[in-house]
């Protein structure tokens, strides 16, 4: 073939209209995310594209220290970006024979709770919410604030998972002073089953920083 067309010209493949091209995850063929280490051009009758994103990489946060996956409690500095394969188990000892490294099994341990001038009293913390119970009253978050600089605001904020990438503002307030507070109600029952982390940070006039975080579960 090399010779039947070395003096013809390139002229490539004349897609049809009912054809397309897209670049997709390899090996998975779903659409490629930031995680995604190596893409492919692949051809799809009009209609059958992928629609959903590569689940097959991941990227985990994960304290570089003892490689188990962060937590909100984990250090900013210790936290690295990895990116993992997305295995199931059976494919374990592939995996293994691959010199590939799976994702940790293991979270980060939550160090002991030591005095914070932000303590979030309500919900305890991993407390567990069922929606088939009958009691539908909002979940009220209720802190105690003990700051010795003048306080500029207090926001609330609730993310999913233990170290979330996504944060939705519940409230914020700039008349908020040291003492007990029922800082905001959430309707839990509208939340997805998961495990969430409530956080309170409080801002100073001097700009500086302190912050609490808590979980509960959704069930």
């Amino acid at each position: 073939m090399a010779a039947a067309v070395k003096n013809q010209p390139i002229n490539g493949w004349s897609r049809p209209e009912t054809v397309s091209q897209l670049m997709v995850c390899n090996p998975s063929g779903k659409l490629p995310t930031d995680s995604c280490p190596d893409t492919v051009s692949e051809v799809f009758l009009a209609g059958n594209e992928p629609t959903e994103y590569d689940d097959l990489y991941l990227r985990i946060p994960i304290n570089r220290n003892n490689l188990k996956m962060a937590t909100a409690y984990t250090k900013f500095a210790d936290i690295e970006q990895k990116v993992y394969m997305n295995l199931p188990k059976e494919a374990n000892d592939w995996a293994i024979d691959n010199h590939i490294e799976t994702m940790p099994a293991e979270y980060d341990p939550i160090p002991e709770m030591i005095a914070s001038p932000v303590k979030i009293y309500q919900p305890i913390n991993f407390s567990i919410f069922k929606k088939t119970e009958s009691q539908n009253d909002p979940l009220e978050i209720k802190a105690e604030i003990n700051i010795p600089e003048e306080i500029l605001s207090v926001q609330v904020v609730l993310g999913k998972g233990f170290y979330p990438d996504r944060w939705y503002e519940l409230n914020n307030s700039s008349e908020i002073n040291n003492g007990r507070w029922t800082l905001a109600k959430s309707d839990w029952s509208a939340l997805d089953p998961a495990l969430y982390d409530l956080r309170v940070s409080v801002i100073t006039k001097d700009l500086k920083y302190y912050r609490a975080d808590q979980y509960f579960s959704v069930q």
